[in-house]
């Protein structure tokens, strides 16, 4: 190959390199596509009055099964009167819509099983506020991410958006100002007291519910309720699915290897066991005959004495009742094994 040639294959390379660094870069730029905003965005309301805001998101064209924010505003100029999920793109929830007007604070996580939700305009939760003074002010996303449907979790969320809302004072009517001059009557004073006797509903803040088994679990366990809403919000809920099998299968394969060192382990026990009671029968065997060859050259060389036959046969007697406690034993070890 010459040396044009050799060029000529480092600039294709190279472009092919080029390409490629450049496609991947592009990619992963589309991907993080989504954004999450509010509607409206701007609007004049009058103190005292509610007005709705819409969460919603943009997948950008990307399918999204999981989305999660933290909203704040100002506690002094607005309040949270309640908020709803009636037509919201999510059916399961990590974290319940809740709000906090002391601390001027709104939370969310919702998710949607495969193939989850594509579109430009998905309402999250709506959220009904109520003007407290003649201000500006506006509602912004402290934190916040969008998880792709792909597998992996991806965060795709790109940008958030703001509303920006004017607050102004009640007008009041001369015929209001008259008639907050006139002197109540009797029965209005009567309906005031009764009122003012009658409990009046008292408006809580919705609390999160969450799906941990409190009841069922000891104390030192919930931290297994808290790791499972995590991989819940983190992964999709084919990917749940997925790790509950491998660690099922794992723990399967776990007993599988603890039986079968066990079973090895038996296995071995038995196998020296029987080694030793052949070697221990022929040891005896060995120590048997050596003595019946030593009784059987005393019989030989001379006349024994009635003591001397009377060992004898008690060494013969002992030799008889060792010979069967050991093969008892011995049979009860094989039989157990």
């Amino acid at each position: 190959m010459n040396q044009k040639a050799k060029i000529i294959l480092h600039l294709v390379l190279s472009f092919c390199v080029l390409l490629f660094v450049l496609g991947v870069s592009v990619s992963e730029v589309n991907a993080q596509r989504a954004s999450l905003y509010l509607a409206p965005s701007t609007g004049t309301y009058t103190v005292g009055n509610t007005f709705l805001v819409q969460v919603k998101v943009n997948s950008g064209g990307v399918a999204i099964n999981v989305a999660d924010a933290t909203l704040v505003f100002d506690p002094d100029k607005l309040e949270v009167v309640k908020i709803s999920k009636s037509d919201s793109i999510f059916s399961l929830w990590v974290q319940e819509p809740t709000f906090s007007n002391a601390l001027g604070t709104i939370t969310f996580a919702g998710g949607k099983p495969t193939p989850g939700y594509i579109g430009a305009s998905g309402t999250i939760i709506t959220i009904t506020f109520r003007g407290k003074t003649a201000d500006g002010v506006t509602v912004n996303f402290a934190n916040g991410s969008v998880l792709a449907d792909d597998g992996k979790g991806t965060n795709i969320l790109a940008s958030t958006g703001s509303g920006s809302y004017k607050l102004i004072a009640r007008e009041v009517t001369p015929i209001e100002e008259e008639k907050k001059e006139e002197k109540p009557s009797e029965e209005e004073v009567t309906e005031e007291k009764e009122a003012a006797t009658t409990p009046l509903p008292v408006l809580t803040e919705e609390k999160p519910t969450t799906t941990q088994p409190s009841g069922f679990l000891p104390k030192s366990l919930l931290w297994l309720t808290t790791l499972f809403e995590l991989v819940q919000k983190r992964f999709a809920c084919r990917d749940i699915v997925f790790v509950l099998l491998i660690l099922i299968i794992l723990l399967l394969v776990i007993i599988c290897y603890l039986c079968y060192r066990q079973f090895v382990r038996q296995k071995k026990i038995a196998s020296e066991t029987r080694l030793l009671n052949l070697k221990i029968k022929a040891v005896f065997r060995a120590l048997r005959e050596e003595i019946d060859e030593q009784v059987a050259s005393f019989d030989k060389s001379a006349d024994l004495s009635k003591a001397e036959k009377r060992v004898r046969d008690k060494i013969q007697e002992a030799l008889d009742t060792s010979e069967k406690f050991i093969n008892k034993e011995i049979n009860k070890i094989e039989k157990k094994l």
